[in-house]
């Protein structure tokens, strides 16, 4: 019961924050590049980190397609420069939709907005879960470097009894995610989240390699800590990690 219960919340978890997902061009120049310019470089995976979303969206016309772990994938359009649409699907049965709008404060400061809605499992009539909600994000640099903090707030309504022996699930939580550009193709991401309805850290520390100009591959681990209940009368701690690969191809 532990393990599955591990596995469950991590799945869970894990496409939650992946639910609810341009580049830099270097001006023509003779000139010398000043220090401060010297690790831009295209970043065709500026709009999520390895599971959590930043506030940036993606150009008008542009697309992105998104897997990880072999397990979920995504693919999202840039509606205009301000707003963006998703698709997610998975091997269990996952599709939902999302949206998500972007409020530039200034070139260094970003707010978005997102909802999403769609099964999170889909087996059969009888083993069905629906996921409803949303998230706020504030964006704090630019598509190199940056930090993000956030908060969500879904619902999920299962058909059979899962986390703590209950159909009503929540997943609400708050979160915060940067990535640093320690070389011209290498990112630094990681990021952490707190469910606090089932008193649960879930966290990721990857590394972001761009390839070529359009698409990236993170590598790294996901650890996840939980202390509450496994049952209506059995309280325990439990620990796991994932490893983390994924890919972004970004289409223009």
């Amino acid at each position: 019961m532990k393990r599955i219960t591990i596995l469950f919340l991590t799945i869970i978890t894990s496409s939650i924050v992946v639910l609810a997902q341009d580049d830099y061009v270097l001006p023509e120049t003779e000139a010398p590049v000043p220090k401060t310019q010297e690790l831009k470089f295209p970043n065709p995976d500026f709009t999520n980190y390895s599971f959590s979303a930043a506030a940036f969206t993606l150009d008008k016309g542009d697309a992105q397609l998104l897997g990880t772990d072999i397990l979920f994938s995504k693919i999202s359009y840039g509606i205009n420069d301000r707003s963006m649409i998703s698709m997610n699907a998975s091997l269990f049965g996952t599709f939902t939709v999302s949206f998500k709008q972007r409020i530039p404060v200034n070139e260094e400061f970003n707010l978005a907005f997102s909802a999403c809605a769609g099964n999170f499992l889909f087996i059969d009539k009888d083993s069905i879960i629906r996921l409803f909600g949303g998230q706020s994000l504030a964006t704090f640099g630019n598509h190199q470097n940056n930090v993000t903090f956030g908060i969500g707030l879904y619902f999920g309504k299962s058909s059979f009894e899962v986390v703590d022996q209950t159909k009503n699930l929540f997943f609400h939580h708050v979160f915060v995610a940067t990535q640093r550009q320690i070389r011209p193709k290498t990112y630094l991401v990681a990021e952490g989240m707190y469910y606090w309805n089932y008193n649960t850290f879930m966290g990721s520390f990857a590394m972001k390699f761009v390839i070529k100009s359009r698409m990236s591959l993170h590598v790294g681990i996901m650890p996840l800590y939980r202390n509450g209940r496994i049952s209506r009368n059995q309280t325990r701690q439990e620990r796991g990690a994932v490893p983390i690969i994924s890919y972004r191809w970004l289409l223009h």
